[in-house]
């Protein structure tokens, strides 16, 4: 087996069905297995997912867990069942464009000090891309204060080496391909994100282990994005700003993590203001992202 692909479900058994239907359409010279690990814990998503096991054309295992665990704990259940060389983390709002896995393959044996290779993950061209970057700097967070640091660095991303792979700090979760050996050595991803930064966690721990991240621009993959996140933002707010100030406090030391930590909560505080702007326009949406800050800055309710 070359490849085990595990998708985690979350309320999303339809768009699984679609990303299947991609993979098994591109990955027709990478002998693969698919493993959905089932965080829904609803019948009629296990129903939906029990009949894409029978198909004829894909190998297809379902792991159903009894409550939603999280993505980094449902992604390690199943590397742990994985029989793959190689594991590939695909979110299930993916399609794949074109055969994709072989050449990803090819870069990682190529270069031994390379763990992790990702493909850019957008469905349009021509537009800023957030499927990689850079981890938190001081300036870089000071910049995000003023809603322009992740911009710039897209940008930067972007207007650099398009036409080859090139060495970033973290690749977007969505699309993670890494050698099952590595993640397991590595110790896989950390359970204590319940979701979000537990992809930058990684990528932090395997280049301290000496090994480099690339991303691949000139691969894609089509991403929608967001697709759960739009069903609860207060729940995914939360977890977003959670997520990051665990992973500053867990990366950083000193004087660098005590800013890093500081400007996180100013860009709360503008957050807030933000959204309570843009109340009027859009109210519902408005007042589960200030919920969801909220819950943060009085730390209740985190998962």
């Amino acid at each position: 087996m070359e490849v085990s692909i595990v998708i985690v479900n979350y309320h999303l058994s339809k768009e699984i069905d679609q990303c299947i239907q991609s993979i098994l359409e591109w990955s027709a010279d990478v002998q693969i297995e698919i493993i959905i690990v089932d965080n829904s814990v609803d019948r009629d998503e296990t129903e939906a997912l029990v009949q894409l096991q029978t198909h004829d054309r894909a190998n297809i295992i379902c792991i159903f867990n009894e409550s939603n665990i999280g993505f980094g704990r449902a992604c390690n259940i199943g590397a742990d069942a994985a029989k793959g060389k190689y594991v590939c983390f695909l979110n299930p709002d993916t399609k794949l464009v074109a055969e994709i896995f072989r050449p990803l393959i090819t870069l990682l044996e190529s270069d031994g000090s390379c763990a992790v290779v990702s493909p850019r993950q957008q469905i349009s061209e021509g537009v800023l891309d957030f499927s990689a970057g850079f981890f938190p700097s001081v300036l870089s967070e000071l910049l995000n204060i003023l809603y322009i640091g992740r911009f710039l660095e897209t940008l930067w991303i972007g207007a650099t080496n398009r036409n080859e792979p090139r060495t970033v700090d973290w690749v977007m979760g969505a699309f993670i391909l890494i050698s099952r050996r590595h993640f397991l050595d590595i110790g896989k991803f950390d359970p204590a994100y319940f979701m979000f930064f537990e992809e930058s966690d990684l990528c932090k721990r395997l280049k301290r282990s000496g090994f480099s991240i690339k991303y691949v621009p000139t691969l894609h993959i089509d991403h929608a994005g967001s697709v759960s996140g739009k069903k609860d933002y207060r729940f995914f707010t939360r977890q977003f700003y959670h997520s990051k100030l665990i992973f500053l406090r867990k990366s950083y030391r000193g004087l660098e993590r005590q800013l890093l930590v500081i400007e996180t909560y100013i860009q709360l505080a503008g957050q807030l203001v933000l959204w309570s702007i843009l109340f009027p326009v859009k109210p519902t949406k408005s007042s589960q992202k200030m919920l969801g800050i909220i819950d943060v800055l009085q730390q209740k309710n985190i998962q």
